[in-house]
């Protein structure tokens, strides 16, 4: 649904004639012309607008416009406000941390490694940044004989 503005017309003067099948009829503008004679065009095929934003519920700017013909210069122009849909937004958001790993063989002699985890970057359509903050990565040290950070080969 829209609202639609009319503006129009410039430069022109007299009176408005009845509502013909060329659309409205124009208005006496030079000596010898009747209101019969001076009418519009009809409306030129919408212009649409460019939607406000790139993604999500937003709004355009439409406008049309028509002209008279010979006997008195001059413009009208329509314009609307349409609701416009593009895409949703997405937003991005980290999914739960993996467990922490070793991708070394544990060594008693060797008894702290260095561990890390990994997320991953969810696209949701709601949240409120397009980018996620923070790593992907989270690294740690551990000591090797806890057996729950080892990965076995």
């Amino acid at each position: 649904k829209g609202t639609t503005g009319y503006q129009g017309p410039t430069g022109a003067t007299g009176r408005t004639g009845n509502t013909g099948p060329q659309g409205q009829k124009g208005q006496k503008g030079e000596p010898g012309n009747t209101a019969d004679s001076c009418q519009w065009t009809p409306w030129s095929p919408w212009s649409i607008g460019r939607c406000s934003r790139t993604c999500g519920n937003r709004t355009r700017l439409d406008t049309r416009t028509r002209r008279y013909t010979h006997c008195v210069s001059g413009a009208a122009t329509e314009r609307r406000t349409m609701a416009c849909f593009i895409k949703p937004c997405t937003y991005c958001e980290w999914s739960n941390w993996g467990p922490w790993v070793i991708f070394e063989r544990c060594n008693p002699i060797s008894c702290h490694k260095p561990a890390h985890r990994e997320r991953i970057e969810l696209s949701k359509t709601s949240g409120s940044s397009t980018k996620c903050a923070g790593s992907s990565i989270e690294t740690k040290g551990v000591n090797c004989d806890d057996s729950r950070y080892c990965y076995k080969k």
